[in-house]
């Protein structure tokens, strides 16, 4: 198309994602100011007002847009190669599209009042967004056709958008479709991801359209809800298809005409499936059909449960001797995945079964190390074994006896169970596992399955361990609460940190020096005493403490007390890692004349708000390590796994404390408690806490068991992590 001149006045109208040229055309012509496409033609001297998209692109490629907004106009409008059209980077049949008559979502023009390229498939016949039948009038009946560019409103003035809606991202085709074109997030699908859209289309079409009907040797019509009915299906897999048409065969084939030709038995669809353009489509529908018929006519009542759209069956022994199993075990693991056909006159297992077979004996856990997973002495597998929670599998290698098997799902469930256990009892009498059944002389697997089934109290549950580990059954003698394993009057390396308000770095570098008492070494932990980090912190302090106090930046502070000749405590770096600056608390009161500390919340009322707040933490046992004495900046806590965190600071112009958290895997949230509050909530702020923590856990665990199936990718934790010693690093 030959154009001298520019036909825009105006341009600055940047495209939507999704938006043809033809859609995007009548809005920079009403950019102009015109309301009629005709007006626009007639003055440019276009002669018609059809839908050409090919002409909408050329008349856009004149002006001098961004590349970036013709490319994606470009993206989104119907290109031709040959017998088909691409759009979006998909290839769908010329026949599947139509742009007529002019029709949109209420709900989709509410949000954005531009058209989307998809609602002109006419497979696609309601919004999955909005779940909106798509219009093509407005609320008075009156047609709105492409010669109006107003996509807000019709020529009457009414709205053709609708605030009402709201998005349900209803599971359907469209919304495959709309996955596949890159404008919600993909659905993937074994199936239908290796087809073209047109041919996606066309097998859904197909098999919702003949489920949906009688036998008959004629195509009915397509109706709305057939391809959605199709869809659901090949989502369900090839077993749930080759179901559904025994399930149609039995309603409405008659006797006689089952063991006929498939044209016979089918209908039309038998003439239909030649019709589909992909012949891997066309095989596997024939293949189905064939299945169906073939287990319907020899009674086979089981439920399908594996894609065989080869049909190659293979015998017990066969398959034992590509595995390098026994036959038995074969026979055990198939009945276990429902895969072993025994329609046929000998028991056979699909071809394509085997690697199912085979990943699944792989995946078969020792006793040692089920025992593991769940927490308990061996012993206690056989009577999980004979209250039906755990199975028996055996002869997964071929000459060899290795005992008994477990899969790791029924594994799984049982945890599921001891997390869904509710915690009645009361902490403080709390007991072990082990410690219980020692107590009361219980073999492993009696006192597993009292706990699972209810009959024994639960006072909590331990995040540190796994399985039944993780139980603290309440007993009739009182606990001293302190945590598991730890002896009383001692600190790990983190509440040290709390204690002090100093980083992981800080603190390592104090214990090196010695300057922290006493130290316990273990192979995974370092304890100190609580008396001399208590009494250290009571003594010395970070410079940036007493900054907000003294109105003064860190590095003048530091400046001052260097003038004064005083000597720092720790300065300078650690194994390469840098230290916070410590100084005596009395060098700073000495060096700027001051009576009281700057750094500590002069406030009576505010220490006793915190002794009432160190008290409900301890009694709750939310795992929180906060220090003996706010300091004036604040501090932020940490949980003892890693899985919060919290920041504390006291608002003396309000008069309240301002506590902002964060809990692994969910959002920040803040609150404010008040200097009189009572201290029923202030507990029920700490239960909170411990509720997140659980939470927490709860998200870590499950991401790691989705990283150990393959089913996420392993990332770097996105909330810092409590052991890591940058993370733990405090500096206000």
């Amino acid at each position: 198309m030959e154009r001298r001149r520019l036909l825009f006045a105006r341009w600055d109208l940047e495209p939507w994602a999704g938006e043809p040229a033809y859609g995007y055309h009548p809005r920079l012509v009403r950019l102009q100011g015109m309301d009629s496409l005709r007006t626009f033609n007639i003055w440019n001297d276009i002669d018609d007002e059809l839908v050409k998209p090919q002409r909408s692109l050329e008349i856009i490629d004149m002006h001098p847009l961004p590349d970036a907004w013709k490319e994606r106009v470009r993206h989104a409008t119907p290109m031709s190669t040959g017998k088909n059209l691409v759009i979006m980077g998909q290839t769908f049949a010329r026949a599947q599209f139509s742009p007529y008559p002019r029709k949109w979502c209420p709900g989709c023009i509410a949000e954005s009042a531009y058209h989307r390229v998809w609602w002109d498939i006419i497979a696609i016949r309601r919004c999955p967004v909005h779940d909106m039948t798509f219009q093509t009038r407005d609320d008075l009946g009156n047609p709105v056709n492409w010669g109006w560019t107003d996509f807000e409103n019709s020529r009457q003035g009414r709205p053709l958008g609708s605030t009402s809606a709201r998005r349900v991202m209803r599971r359907s085709f469209a919304l495959y479709a709309l996955g596949r074109m890159g404008c919600v997030k993909p659905t993937p699908n074994a199936i239908l991801d290796g087809l073209h859209l047109r041919d996606a289309i066309d097998v859904c079409e197909v098999l919702g359209k003949f489920l949906r009907n009688p036998h008959s040797p004629f195509v009915p019509d397509i109706e709305d809800g057939d391809i959605d009915h199709g869809y659901a299906l090949v989502v369900a897999g090839i077993p749930a298809v080759t179901d559904a048409i025994r399930d149609w065969l039995r309603k409405n084939c008659p006797a006689d005409l089952k063991s006929t030709s498939i044209l016979a038995a089918f209908g039309w669809i038998a003439r239909r499936i030649p019709a589909l353009r992909d012949r891997g489509l066309q095989k596997l529908l024939r293949r189905i059909l064939k299945d169906a018929r073939g287990f319907e006519g020899a009674r086979f009542t089981h439920v399908m449960t594996v894609d065989n759209p080869s049909g190659e069956y293979l015998t017990i022994r066969a398959v034992a001797e590509r595995l390098g199993m026994r036959s038995r075990g074969v026979i055990q693991i198939a009945d276990e995945l429902a895969v072993i056909n025994r329609a046929r006159l000998r028991e056979l297992v699909p071809a394509s079964a085997t690697r199912r077979i085979e990943a699944f004996t792989n995946a078969l856990l020792a006793p040692k190390e089920t025992a593991r997973r769940l927490g308990v002495h061996p012993d206690a597998l056989r009577h999980l074994t004979r209250a039906g929670l755990l199975k028996v599998f055996v002869g997964t290698v071929t000459g060899q006896r290795i005992g008994a098997r477990y899969d790791p799902g029924r594994v799984q469930s049982i945890l599921d169970k001891i997390d869904a256990l509710p915690t009645n009892g009361q902490v403080e009498y709390g007991i072990t596992f082990d410690i219980y059944r020692k107590r009361n002389k219980m073999v492993p697997g009696a006192l597993a399955l009292d706990v699972l089934e209810g009959r024994i109290p639960i006072a909590e549950k331990r995040g540190d361990v796994e399985g039944f580990k993780r139980v603290v059954i309440q007993s009739d003698d009182f606990r001293r609460g302190r945590p598991f394993g730890r002896p009383e009057g001692w600190v790990n390396v983190a509440q040290a940190q709390a204690i002090t308000n100093l980083s992981f770095v800080s603190v390592s570098a104090l214990v090196e020096q010695g300057l922290l008492g006493e130290v316990d070494r273990k192979p995974f932990l370092v304890l100190l005493r609580r008396d001399a980090v208590v009494d250290f912190a009571a003594k010395h302090a970070k410079i940036s403490d007493f900054a907000p106090g003294l109105g003064m930046h860190p590095t003048l502070v530091f400046r001052r007390l260097k003038e004064a000749g005083v000597e720092l405590v720790l300065a300078g770096n650690h194994k390469g890692r840098r230290t916070e600056s410590v100084v005596r608390r009395n060098d700073v009161l000495r060096v700027f004349g001051l009576a009281e500390d700057p750094s500590v919340i002069a406030e009576p009322r505010f220490d006793a708000l915190w002794r009432r707040v160190l008290a409900s933490a301890e009694l709750v046992k939310a795992g929180i390590d906060l220090p003996q004495r706010l300091p004036a900046a604040g501090q932020r806590a940490w949980q003892g796994s890693g899985m919060l965190s919290a920041v504390f600071a006291y608002d003396a112009a309000d008069e309240v404390l301002r506590v902002t958290i964060k809990p692994y895997g969910s959002d920040r949230r803040s609150t404010v408690i008040r200097l009189d509050e009572p201290d029923e909530a202030i507990l029920e702020f700490f239960r909170e806490v411990a509720a997140d923590v659980d939470q927490s856990l709860a998200y870590n665990n499950e991401r790691k068991r989705r990283v150990a199936a393959g089913e996420l990718v392993a990332k770097k934790r996105s909330v810092p992590n409590a052991t890591d010693p940058e993370a733990r690093s405090i500096n206000f």
